[in-house]
């Protein structure tokens, strides 16, 4: 026998195969297949732990980051309201300014017409007091403090009307600032 497994071929030489006879290589050949998948399905489950092992990190992280991101999308979200609510505040502040800025304006023209027919009046009683000096005296004393008033309220309309105008103008400025940074929000949604 000894010489037989020396010149025999190389599966002549494994168990089951050695005899020649067919049902013996047959049942070696179920046995050897049925170890190969075990070996296999061995394999197979180390790989799968490591991998369920993986997926399950894997998901989590996902999960992490949806959840991040989420919360990213609403600070954003929280801080675009607030920005808008105090740009809202801020349009409300301006128009309530404008508005107090007219209101001054027309008072002081009406100031400014007061004081002018109080001019008048009293340029007709100079005229009618032509012959009385001292009541002319008194009448362009009046004059003149009337006009010095008149004086003084041209030129705080002129600075009011100065500083509305200013004032206008940074309004203005900031309205369209503010529209042009809630235009690219509203781009940018």
């Amino acid at each position: 026998m000894g010489r037989y497994l020396k010149s025999a071929k190389w599966y002549h030489k494994v168990p089951g195969f050695r005899s020649g006879q067919w049902w013996k290589a047959l049942i070696a050949l179920i046995g050897y297949g049925f170890m190969l998948l075990l070996l296999l399905g061995g394999i197979a489950s180390l790989l799968d732990d490591r991998t369920a092992a993986e997926i399950t990190a894997d998901s989590e992280a996902r999960q992490e980051e949806r959840q991040l991101e989420k919360e990213e999308e609403q600070l954003a979200e929280e801080k675009e309201s607030k920005a808008v609510a105090v740009e809202n505040e801020e349009l409300a502040a301006n128009d309530e300014t404008i508005s107090t800025l007219e209101e001054e304006l027309a008072t002081t023209e009406e100031q400014l017409e007061i004081a002018a027919e109080q001019i008048i009046t009293l340029e007709a009683e100079i005229s009618s007091l032509q012959g009385n000096e001292e009541a002319l005296k008194e009448a362009e004393t009046a004059l003149e403090e009337t006009q010095e008033q008149l004086d003084e309220l041209k030129s705080e309309e002129n600075t009011a009307l100065e500083e509305t105008e200013q004032k206008l103008k940074r309004l203005n400025c900031k309205m369209k600032n503010l529209l042009k940074v809630q235009q690219r929000k509203k781009r940018n949604l």
